[in-house]
């Protein structure tokens, strides 16, 4: 198994630490172990028993970083991919599971490992007053809560290898738009994700039309399926609205980003287990085809009270 630990000098430690929970003796054997330090300290780190510790003199942007580090994890075939906690290192860990198109989970407090491709994932929650537990396959990458895990230590020795990343000559701005940020915090704003068929998108936007709200997407589906050109998330726009309305969402992290300055978030998908009911102020575990035409009709008949 092969795990890159994603963080500044004096916590990745804890996340060698994190690693030794969901192995054994006997996989330890098999076990291969890199890490990154984001701050460019090793003194910490020196004596890990890491494979690799690359390290970083002057950081560049954090989104060609986190395509930059994405390729280095496929070249090298990393299974899973552990954070600390910092927000650096958290928009970070977000745009590599975004470009490797893997799952993300954050505030992570304990993880086992169920076989050779599945791990249980337990997370805390904003409140901390309930845990959220999670069985996904890798690879994988984790935001691990700060604190949790004891630093490890012992008498190895790596090396180290500073990265200087430089931009591709290839790359090309192929549009620029300059929007004002008003346009994206009007009073009401529908997201939708994967778990929104063709089918149902007319009810969206019927009930677009009856709260006078802006329609967006996550990234898949204006990039993949063509469905709608704005996207909300890390890559793509960051809101503000009154109330944001996640339609089949799932609430990975790269969408999070954003989302977090909306004052109030409702959500509605028919996981229980999706992490946007982690992050949302109401939460309905339902199909939209199911409960859409409830809250039209609802909806619906409060203007005719208020007509009348």
């Amino acid at each position: 198994m092969k795990v890159l630990l994603l963080g500044f000098c004096n916590s990745i430690p804890e996340l060698v630490t994190a690693t030794y929970t969901i192995t054994n003796k006997d996989t330890n054997k098999d076990l291969e172990l890199y890490a990154v330090s984001l701050n460019g300290e090793t003194t910490e780190c020196i004596n890990l028993p890491l494979k690799t510790l690359y390290k970083f003199k002057i950081l560049p942007d954090i989104t060609f970083l986190g395509k930059y580090l994405a390729n280095i994890i496929s070249d090298i075939g990393i299974n899973l991919v552990l954070a600390d906690s910092f927000q650096y290192s958290k928009y970070l860990a977000a745009v590599i599971a975004e470009k490797l198109e893997i799952p993300i989970l954050s505030n992570v407090i304990r993880i086992e490992r169920i076989n050779e491709t599945e791990l249980i994932v337990e997370c805390s929650t904003a409140l901390m007053k309930l845990n959220v537990i999670y069985r996904i396959t890798i690879p994988a990458v984790l935001i691990i809560q700060g604190g949790i895990f004891e630093k490890h230590s012992t008498d190895s020795e790596c090396r180290a290898i500073e990265l200087i990343p430089t931009l591709e000559s290839s790359i090309r701005i192929r549009r620029y738009e300059k929007r004002a940020l008003g346009e994206f915090t009007k009073d009401v704003i529908i997201g939708i994700g994967r778990g929104v068929s063709k089918e149902s998108l007319e009810l969206v936007k019927e009930l677009s039309e009856m709260l006078n709200a802006r329609i967006v997407c996550s990234r898949p589906l204006a990039v993949e399926m063509g469905i709608c050109r704005e996207w909300v998330g890390l890559s793509g726009m960051k809101i503000a609205p009154r109330v944001y309305i996640a339609l089949g969402i799932s609430g990975q992290q790269q969408h999070l980003v954003g989302i977090r300055s909306s004052k109030t978030i409702i959500a509605i998908n028919n996981d229980e287990n999706a992490p946007i009911f982690s992050n949302c102020d109401y939460g309905f575990v339902a199909t939209i085809e199911d409960l859409l035409p409830i809250v039209i009709d609802v909806l619906k008949s409060l203007k005719h009270d208020t007509k009348s």
